[in-house]
C-alpha cells in the first residue's frame, strides 16, 4: 500500500513538472514570436495598397519630415488632408477611408529619388519601413506619391528608404544591419572588410584586388567597404552577379549623417579610370554607373 501511494505521488510530481516545463516552453515561444513578427506588404501582394502619383511644384519643407533623401508627411484625417491641400494645391481630391487607413504623402526632388514606386512596407518593433524602388515603366514622370497604409501597420517611427527588388547574398558576413553601432576599424579589419582611413591608410587591400579580379574573370563576388574619415563612417556592401552582370549595393550611413540609414542600389557597369599620383605614380579608380542611378565611386587601387 505504501509503495502504491509512493508511486502515485511520484507520478503526480512528474506530471506537474511536465506541465510546468510545457507552460514555460509555450510562454517562451510566444514571446519570441511576438518579438520577431514582421507585418509586411511586399511586391507579391501590393494590390493590398492604394497609391496614386501626382506632381508637386514646390515642397513645403517646414511641414514635411526629411529622411534618406525623401520627404514625407503622415495624414490621419480628412480635415488634416484638406488643410495640407491648401499648402500643396496639386494634391488630388481625397478618396481615403481614414477609419481603416492613414496616408503617407511622399515627395522627391532629385535624380537619386526619381521614378519611385512603393515596393515593400513592413513594421518592425516601433518603426514602419517604406521601401521604394525605381520603376520608370510604372512611374515615368511623377515626383510625388499618395500612399494609403492600413492602420494595423502604424508605428511610432517611419523610415522611407530607397529599395531594390532583390536581396544581397551574405556569405561569411553578418548582414549589414547587424553590425554594432560603434563599429571600429579593428573590428572591420578582423571581419574581412576592405578598410580605408584618412591619410591613405588601407587594411585588407587584397580584398579589393580579389573583387576586381573576380569581376574581370566573370565570377560572383562580394566586398564590404568600410570608410573612416572626418565626415564619419560609411559602410558599403557590393555583390556582383556574374550571370546577370549586375551589382547590388547597400550603403549604410547611419554612423555619419542624421536622418539617413540604409539605401539600396542596382548598377550595371563598373568603370575604371587612371589617376596620376605624384611624378611617376598612378592609381585606378573604380566607379559604379547605371542610367537610372547616380554614379558611385567604389574603390581606389
Amino acid at each position: 500500500m505504501k509503495k502504491g501511494k509512493l508511486f502515485i505521488l511520484i507520478a503526480i510530481i512528474m506530471i506537474l513538472v511536465l506541465l510546468l516545463v510545457g507552460f514555460l516552453f509555450i510562454r517562451k515561444n510566444n514571446k519570441t514570436t511576438e518579438n520577431t513578427i514582421v507585418e509586411s506588404i511586399d511586391a507579391e501582394n501590393l494590390e493590398q495598397l492604394n497609391y496614386r502619383f501626382f506632381e508637386h511644384v514646390t515642397i513645403p519643407y517646414d511641414d514635411m519630415v526629411y529622411f534618406n533623401n525623401i520627404y514625407y508627411k503622415q495624414i490621419n484625417s480628412l480635415d488634416d488632408y484638406d488643410a495640407y491641400k491648401s499648402k500643396v494645391s496639386s494634391l488630388p481630391e481625397c478618396e481615403t477611408n481614414f477609419d481603416k487607413n492613414f496616408i503617407l504623402i511622399i515627395m522627391t526632388e532629385n535624380i537619386s529619388t526619381e521614378y519611385f514606386v512603393p515596393h515593400k512596407i513592413y513594421g518592425e518593433n516601433n518603426t514602419l519601413y517604406v521601401g521604394l524602388i525605381k520603376d520608370a515603366s510604372i512611374n515615368p514622370d511623377s515626383n510625388a506619391i499618395i500612399l494609403e497604409i492600413p492602420k494595423s501597420l502604424e508605428k511610432e517611427n517611419i523610415e522611407p528608404y530607397k529599395a531594390i527588388d532583390e536581396d544581397i547574398p551574405y556569405i561569411n558576413y553578418k548582414p549589414i544591419k547587424e553590425l554594432p553601432e560603434n563599429y571600429t576599424a579593428e573590428e572591420a579589419k578582423n571581419d574581412n572588410c576592405y578598410v580605408t582611413q584618412d591619410g591613405g591608410i588601407v587594411f585588407n587591400k587584397q580584398l579589393a584586388e580579389e573583387f576586381i579580379n573576380n569581376y574581370n574573370t566573370s565570377k560572383d563576388a562580394f566586398i564590404r567597404i568600410v570608410q573612416f574619415s572626418d565626415n564619419g563612417e560609411f559602410i558599403t556592401d557590393v555583390y556582383y552577379s556574374s550571370g546577370e552582370n549586375k551589382f547590388l549595393v547597400c550603403r549604410d550611413v547611419t554612423r555619419a549623417r542624421e536622418n539617413f540609414t540604409y539605401n539600396y542600389y542596382k548598377y550595371s557597369n563598373l568603370n575604371k579610370e587612371t589617376l596620376n599620383v605624384g611624378k611617376d605614380g598612378s592609381t585606378y579608380v573604380y566607379t559604379l554607373t547605371d542610367p537610372n542611378e547616380g554614379d558611385m565611386t567604389l574603390l581606389y587601387i
